[in-house]
């Protein structure tokens, strides 16, 4: 994540993998999002509809370019379907299948400097309103698991999700967390790891 500069006088730039922070706030938001979106404060918003972004206080506002998911920008890293690179929190494949069936990440994104990726989550691309997922993500029969991020006053973290393929409804399953890094489902039972080297592991029955 490296900070780009740019002049709002010539307009405001838009990309994949640039998103605006807002200084006030704090919030960062993508610049191609799939609906409109804003950050807390108001300072920002970016309106799909009319393909614009606003900014009320220039001044308090970066723009930063992200880099690309490794999986996403190498796609020998996938081999029928499956990822040959071992998955993890800071960069996991961002499309998968099943049936009929296609789930996929946009706009991602570091929280922080080297730390898990969270983006928007599609499923037959249709866009999940109103979340964003971190990966590793695990399709399980007609569920997905996945973590959502949740930035909260004064703490943020993830919660585990289980998120309907058909209806795209979204159940939330565990309380917050610093970090959910999931690793397998064995029947009733989800594991995920609590640390990003994956020593501490947590079994959840659902």
């Amino acid at each position: 994540m490296r900070t780009v500069r740019f002049n709002p006088k010539k307009g405001y730039p838009v990309g994949q993998n640039l998103f605006y922070r807002c200084i006030s706030c704090g919030d960062t938001i993508p610049s191609q999002p799939s609906e409109c979106i804003g950050c807390s404060c108001g300072n920002i918003f970016i309106d799909v509809d009319y393909a614009r972004v606003s900014v009320k206080r220039n001044g308090d506002v970066e723009l930063l370019k992200i880099k690309p998911n490794k999986f996403s920008r190498d796609k020998s890293n996938i081999k029928d379907g499956k990822p040959l690179m071992k998955e993890h929190p800071t960069s996991f494949q961002i499309e998968k299948s099943a049936g009929e069936f296609s789930v996929s990440y946009q706009n991602l994104m570091e929280i922080c400097q080297g730390g898990p990726e969270v983006g928007e989550m599609s499923i037959n691309g249709s866009p999940i309103k109103g979340c964003r997922f971190g990966g590793p993500f695990i399709i399980n029969g007609e569920v997905i698991y996945a973590p959502i991020f949740k930035r909260k006053f004064l703490r943020s973290g993830f919660v585990l999700a289980r998120i309907n393929l058909k209806t795209q409804a979204v159940e939330e399953l565990s309380k917050l967390m610093p970090l959910i890094y999931l690793s397998r489902v064995e029947g009733d039972q989800i594991y995920y790891f609590t640390d990003l080297d994956g020593k501490n592991e947590v079994c959840l029955e659902m």
